[in-house]
């Protein structure tokens, strides 16, 4: 497995140094391609150590967890870490360390049918900012990051580039398109109008982990049609829609998905005033996460987002907020 992918950037140094002092001198201003190369390598080595088929997924700490009551409980969190996680997963030629996600996703997705039907009267699955090996799907917590349940349809997604690295028609059929629909049908059920645009927006849900103020001071969390809401739903819809497509499969959902994908809140309007993501008049206060925007924009394939940098994306959401 670790073979498949040779990255090479450039020779290694002419002294055989130790790691640490070769990180030492790339604090200190040096370059040294080779060690930037040994980096790659070392993430392919976490994920090849930490996810192998049968065994449970990727978790915040790995295989290295070394407290009893280890911080975050090392459970899953799937706001943005177990994705991460696996990110590397098809682009390393790692695709079999990917199935223990699968596996995983669709214990959630059972638990999550569960919460969506009982929690929001939705159809589908749903799950929000984490979860643990028992596939818990409810909201809790603080508000400011418990009520997001937009994390099954970001799971989803790895099931699509898994086939689209692979080409397993057969994993699309049995494990992708249902999954992906599941996650499609509780996005068409959550979903309302926004009576200023008639567009269908998600809400009230977070953008993740971030506050802001509204006119007259308060600090609050919730708001409608956050921008990488919208993304995770586009994105799902879209994803659903390819993997009937390449299915064959054209019946009453999938129009109804490309119906609300046409009626979809988007990017243009997420690009004017509106672009934070989040209601009119507010302004935001915390920058904690702010930069999962632009990696997001990128996973989530909106191209009018690439050329961006998380910097400038930031600076042109402060500026939008406070206008």
């Amino acid at each position: 497995m670790f073979r498949r992918v040779v990255l090479a950037l450039g020779p290694p140094p002419a002294q055989d140094l130790p790691t640490d002092q070769r990180l030492a001198r790339v604090r200190e201003g040096e370059t040294d391609p080779h060690l930037e190369a040994l980096y790659f390598q070392f993430g392919r080595y976490l994920l090849i150590s930490s996810s192998r088929p049968g065994n449970l997924p990727a978790n915040l700490q790995g295989l290295w967890n070394e407290h009893l009551e280890a911080p975050w409980d090392s459970d899953y969190h799937i706001n943005i870490n177990l994705q991460m996680n696996y990110w590397p997963a098809e682009v390393t030629n790692l695709s079999e360390c990917h199935l223990p996600f699968f596996d995983f996703i669709e214990g959630v997705a059972r638990r999550g049918r569960e919460t969506a039907r009982a929690t929001y009267s939705c159809g589908g699955f749903t799950a929000h900012h984490t979860t643990d090996a028992w596939h818990s799907t409810a909201p809790h917590g603080q508000v400011v990051w418990g009520m997001w349940p937009m994390a099954g349809g970001w799971c989803a997604q790895h099931f699509m580039e898994h086939y689209r690295y692979t080409g397993d028609r057969a994993f699309l059929e049995q494990r992708a398109y249902p999954l992906l629909k599941d996650a499609a049908l509780f996005y068409l059920d959550w979903l309302t109008e926004d009576p200023a645009s008639g567009r269908l927006v998600s809400g009230p849900s977070t953008s993740p982990e971030n506050t802001f103020f509204v006119p007259g001071g308060q600090r609050v969390s919730l708001s409608m049609g956050c921008a990488m809401d919208q993304e995770i739903i586009w994105d799902t819809f879209t994803n659903f829609l390819e993997a009937a497509k390449g299915l064959g499969i054209d019946d009453d959902f999938t129009k109804r998905v490309a119906g609300a994908l046409d009626r979809l809140e988007g990017f243009a309007s997420l690009h004017g005033a509106d672009f934070y993501g989040l209601s009119r008049n507010t302004r935001r206060i915390r920058l904690r996460r702010e930069a999962w925007q632009a990696p997001a924009s990128l996973a989530f394939g909106d191209d009018t987002l690439v050329p961006m940098c998380a910097g400038e994306t930031i600076s042109w959401r402060v500026d939008a907020a406070e206008a």
